[in-house]
């Protein structure tokens, strides 16, 4: 059938992700972006990965900053995230991000040693954007080191592309890339499957 070399993908996708240990490894997941949230649904569900919004961490962090002072406000600094690369406004910005990830950081540390399963970082492109790339390697070695597995949900515009976050390639060892294709995401390869 026209479908096979797809189906057979996602046959493999499963198998790498049945294969993946709950602790001592790092992971990156690509998967077509309009697919995205559906795949984070099936990893938490079929996996019990545990979903960890990287965005949301990193804004409530860089928003709690901001309220500790009367200035700057929120919008102030808001604008300054678009500000002209190398001006007053972005080399502040990227003083508050800094200071923001390092509130961030423990947090995640801490999401790697509570031994119940893979952790799935999501809606991590503000790592790549706001500099933090270094945080992720270092969870990464963590997790290669023993601690629980770290996954990494990278949308792409078709899952076979290469893993990135923001346009910055994620470095993976072998093995360490699973791609999620449609098929995958839609559970075709189940159905395909012989019951065990």
């Amino acid at each position: 059938s026209p479908a096979s070399p797809e189906l057979a993908a996602a046959v493999r996708a499963e198998e790498q992700l049945a294969g993946a240990r709950p602790t001592g490894e790092f992971r990156a997941l690509t998967v077509r972006l309009s697919r995205y949230e559906p795949a984070r649904d099936e990893l938490v569900r079929r996996f019990n990965a545990r979903p960890v919004n990287v965005a949301a961490r990193f804004v409530a962090a860089l928003r709690g900053l901001v309220d500790e002072r009367p200035k700057p406000t929120w919008e102030t600094v808001l604008a300054a995230d678009v500000a002209e690369p190398g001006s007053r406004a972005a080399i502040k910005f990227g003083e508050y991000a800094e200071r923001a990830w390092q509130r961030v950081a423990p947090d995640l540390r801490a999401q790697l040693r509570r031994g119940d399963g893979p952790v799935l970082l999501h809606d991590a492109g503000v790592l790549a954007r706001y500099r933090a790339m270094e945080l992720l390697y270092a969870l990464a070695e963590e997790a290669r080191g023993g601690a629980d597995s770290v996954w990494l949900l990278c949308p792409r515009e078709d899952s076979t592309e290469l893993p990135k976050l923001d346009g910055a390639v994620v470095r993976v060892g072998d093995n360490e890339w699973i791609a999620l294709p449609d098929a995958w995401v839609a559970n075709a390869h189940r159905s395909a499957l012989p019951a065990s």
